[in-house]
């Protein structure tokens, strides 16, 4: 069997119809019993029931049509993005490649860069030690007089 008919079949009988099977009884069903009722062969109340039970699927039929709409929007959301990467797969290899070149280029120069840095912040950090064991606080000189 071709595969597209083959695609075509099992689409309609296993997504249409679970979904259009019981929403086609409902529709019969409340318009058999609208006609007994115009009739006169049921009364008020058995028709009160069974609306009730009716109406939760009726309420509930609605809500799923509404939640298609954001399911479709996700599936066309998949597809676009997977048409998007294979649109922009090689310029994301490239962008790799280079962000690999560069982040080794980097971990190469940059010891050489900051060891200069280092040693201007050693000898500041032995000169400010220096400069503060000159400096003697008041509480330690006073502490010497007494």
């Amino acid at each position: 069997m071709d595969p597209i008919r083959k695609h075509r079949r099992e689409f309609w009988l296993r997504i249409v119809a679970p979904i259009a099977i019981p929403a086609l009884a409902l529709i019969v069903l409340a318009v058999v019993l609208i006609v007994a009722v115009a009739a006169g062969s049921m009364i008020s109340k058995q028709i009160t029931v069974t609306m009730s039970m009716l109406a939760s699927a009726f309420i509930l039929l609605p809500m799923v049509l509404l939640c298609i709409i954001p399911y479709v929007l996700a599936a066309v959301m998949a597809a676009g993005a997977g048409m998007a990467y294979a649109k922009v797969q090689i310029p994301l290899r490239f962008v790799r490649r280079i962000t690999a070149q560069i982040a080794q280029k980097t971990h190469s120069i940059a010891p050489r860069t900051v060891q200069p840095l280092i040693a201007m912040n050693a000898r500041i950090a032995r000169l400010e030690s220096t400069a503060r064991g000159w400096q003697t606080p008041e509480s330690d000189l006073k502490k010497g007089q007494s």
